[in-house]
């Protein structure tokens, strides 16, 4: 399989620095390896939500280094090593799932969550020339997903998986946009069997410490 240039996309505000720095972990394993891993850290300047702010300088970091695949790697979720050969662009626009696995370390719960039609932003790439008609949500929007794959589907160069790729970790550190990280998913999982099951063991051993 041929692999184009392509970057990874990692935005933080710095409010979960132990999970951030095992995301820097996580994209040195990555194989095939991204061309760039862009990583839009600045401080923020209010406590309001803004992803829609650091993805549109993300983006426009990506243009300066003449990449047009971007891969959005969530600072808190477990990704592993053959993430891109699972999910590689190839002839698309947009790649992503349309099921997600969440996990909360918390409270020690799970579930896989259908949604057909579009993919969590955490397993989402795309083709930052297929955004060309986009229209960027209000500033404050904290689910990008829905907008960008309604953007998707009209546009219609994309493809959905039908399984999960990664694992979306709940957690409740710093700033967090999702009601997943206060919920209480649908199975146990007392002894924490299904998640040395679903990672790796580096991840399993860091995610037992947090």
């Amino acid at each position: 399989m041929l692999f184009e240039d392509f970057a990874t996309l990692t935005i933080d505000r710095g409010d979960r620095p132990q999970l951030f720095a095992f995301c820097e972990h996580q994209l040195d394993k990555l194989s095939p390896a991204p061309k760039h891993k862009i990583f839009v850290t600045e401080p923020p300047t209010s406590n309001s939500p803004d992803i829609i702010k650091r993805m549109k300088m993300g983006i426009t970091a990506a243009k300066n280094l003449g990449i047009d695949i971007l891969y959005v790697v969530e600072s808190d979720d477990f990704y592993p090593p053959d993430f891109v050969n699972q999910m590689w662009i190839g002839t698309h626009d947009f790649i992503g799932s349309s099921k997600t696995l969440y996990y909360h370390i918390g409270n020690k719960t799970y579930e896989q969550l259908d949604h057909p039609g579009r993919s969590s932003l955490f397993c989402t790439a795309f083709r930052i020339s297929a955004l060309d008609k986009f229209e960027w949500p209000a500033e404050d929007t904290v689910f990008l997903d829905i907008d960008l794959w309604k953007y998707a589907v009209k546009r219609g160069n994309y493809k959905l998986l039908d399984e999960p790729i990664g694992v979306g970790i709940k957690h409740g550190i710093g700033k967090t946009g999702g009601s997943g990280h206060r919920r209480v998913f649908a199975q146990n999982d007392e002894n924490n069997a299904f998640l040395k099951s679903k990672v790796d063991r580096e991840a399993y051993a860091f995610y037992m410490s947090l």
